[in-house]
């Protein structure tokens, strides 16, 4: 229940799950916007650590996070909301198409055990 989930979709997020939320874009977590400013979108993940990790598979800004090494030697994808997508790192040709249609994959910290 302590966790931290860095997220866009803080909404609907942190009402559902009752968890903080570190905000991608700044909203309700402005010490992300210098990471946004500079386009260091994997930045964020090293220097703050949040636990979890949503990301959707719609963006430009994705692509540079999703296949940055240190993301993936710290994170492991844990879950797919679509039911044919496969839990594991999309390509990077993957995410070349912007198109936005509520694909997610949440990533979890390797070193930190999934509490329930």
């Amino acid at each position: 229940p302590n966790d931290v989930i860095y997220a866009p979709d803080i909404g609907y997020i942190g009402a559902i799950t009752g968890r903080p939320i570190l905000d991608s874009v700044g909203l309700v977590s402005p010490e992300v916007i210098p990471f946004n400013k500079r386009a260091d979108f994997a930045g964020v993940l090293r220097t703050m650590r949040p636990p979890w990790a949503v990301i959707g598979l719609y963006g430009k800004w994705q692509k540079s996070l999703l296949t940055n090494t240190w993301v993936q030697q710290n994170y492991r994808p844990v879950y797919a909301n679509k039911p044919e997508r496969p839990i594991d790192w999309p390509s990077g040709k993957e995410l070349d198409d912007p198109a936005y249609d509520w694909d997610y994959l949440i990533l979890h910290r390797k070193d930190k055990p999934i509490s329930q």
